[in-house]
């Protein structure tokens, strides 16, 4: 359904009427990773987010942890990852994203510039909830977690603002 590096408006594109329509297409368990460089309302690359979701652009990256087929993901600047992450200060194998039952976890595996959820850097695992803010490494980008109801909504939403 979805390619590796699809954007929001990719997802637009083929979003089924209702929600259910949706997960149904998606898997239950799976999750979304949405984001890219923050950029304020005006426009400006914003080095320290005031909120921890960014303001969603065209471009807006989209990844989908599809938990029928794995259930776990590795993230980082490398092409091996399943989540590739092409900024500098992003080591090449930078942390892991886990499904375990219906929650998900995240580990930083000795990134050079750390994990950050909500803005705090994790030295152990992470549960990550709904609307969690992800990055990594240095990065001005910040990536949203979501699950399938939630990101259904965010396109809505997306929809409705263009």
């Amino acid at each position: 359904m979805l390619k590796h590096n699809t954007t929001l408006c990719d997802l637009v594109k083929i979003l089924p009427n209702t929600v259910e329509q949706f997960i149904d297409a998606v898997g239950k368990n799976s999750a979304f990773l949405i984001g890219g460089p923050y950029v304020e309302s005006n426009g400006v690359p914003a080095r320290t987010p005031r909120r921890p979701v960014p303001v969603y652009r065209s471009g807006t990256r989209i990844f989908l942890l599809d938990a029928r087929k794995q259930d776990k993901w590795a993230v980082g600047r490398h092409d091996d990852n399943d989540i590739v992450i092409g900024e500098p200060t992003v080591s090449e194998f930078h942390c892991v994203v886990e499904l375990l039952g219906n929650m998900y976890r995240i580990l930083d595996i000795g990134s050079t510039n750390g994990t950050r959820v909500n803005r705090r850097k994790i030295n152990d695992y992470q549960i990550l909830f709904d609307s969690s803010s992800l990055s990594f490494g240095l990065s001005d980008s910040v990536y949203s977690f979501h699950m399938p109801s939630s990101a259904y909504r965010l396109c809505k939403a997306f929809i409705e603002e263009f």
